[in-house]
Order: structure tokens, then C-alpha cells, then sequence
């Protein structure tokens, strides 16, 4: 795992084995980035799984073999508790260049992957509890 940052932008890079969630959230927690925008995660996956949200819900599927990633973009938030969420949907091909996508839940990186994230200064992305009001599961800008 390596990366640096410069201003107001992240840039990752991810080797083979590495969990490509929990490590972003790592770097991103050391970093002390509460609120940014993905703006290009590419690379190979495997392992992975991906959710459909339907009737409050995620229908989730489980997805062993590599994959390319096309692209993945998405939120970078920190939950009521102070936890960092990463709201990322990914776009994949598989190996018969059959592309598909979805909410990602997490995954392992093959080979490399590179991310870049512009962060937001000054403005947390908050991600509202699903149980705790009528903004359940929201993204609530806050100035801070």
C-alpha cells in the first residue's frame, strides 16, 4: 500500500492481496478525511461482493473470480459514530467481457489498483444512522 496527497487529492495505489475497502478506510482514517468524492478506482477485484438496494435492503451477491474494474465512484463519508463509510458502486468486466456493477460491499485487489479521491475540505458527509430518524441512511452535508 502506498499514497500521497497533495492538496485537496488522494492517490492510492493497492498490490495484489490487499482488502480494497478496508485499506482505503485505513489511509483515509490516518489521513483524517471525512468527506471527499471518488473520482476513479481502477484495477482488478476478486472475491468481491455487490448489492442491488431494493425495499430497504440490499440483495447482495458473492463474486470469486478477478474482475476488471471499469470504474468505481462514489462518497466518502463518516457515519453518526465516527466511523468512515466509503458509498462506492462499481462497474466490472469479467473475463468474457461481460460487464456488471453495483453497490460495492468490499473485495480483494489482484495484481494493483489505483484510486483517486478528491477530498472536500472544510465539509463532512455525514451518513445518518438507518434507524435513528426519518434522514436514515442519508448523506447530510455539514460544514465544519
Amino acid at each position: 500500500m502506498q499514497y500521497a496527497r497533495k492538496e485537496h487529492f488522494l492517490v492510492i495505489r493497492l498490490d495484489d492481496g490487499e482488502p480494497l475497502l478496508q485499506s482505503t478506510r485505513e489511509i483515509l482514517g490516518s489521513e483524517s478525511i471525512t468527506g471527499g468524492v471518488i473520482l476513479s478506482i481502477s484495477g482488478m477485484i476478486s472475491n468481491f461482493e455487490l448489492g442491488w438496494y431494493e425495499n430497504g435492503s440490499h440483495i447482495k451477491d458473492h463474486f470469486e473470480n478477478a474482475c476488471e474494474i471499469l470504474n468505481i465512484s462514489g462518497t466518502i463519508n463518516i457515519k453518526e459514530d465516527g466511523k468512515i463509510y466509503i458509498h462506492a458502486h462499481a462497474a466490472v468486466a469479467g473475463r468474457d467481457l461481460s460487464v456488471f456493477g453495483g453497490h460495492l460491499f468490499g473485495g480483494i485487489v489482484r495484481e494493483s489498483c489505483e484510486i483517486i479521491i478528491q477530498i472536500i475540505p472544510g465539509i463532512d458527509l455525514i451518513r445518518k444512522d438507518p434507524s435513528s430518524s426519518k434522514t436514515a441512511g442519508k448523506l447530510l452535508p455539514k460544514i465544519s
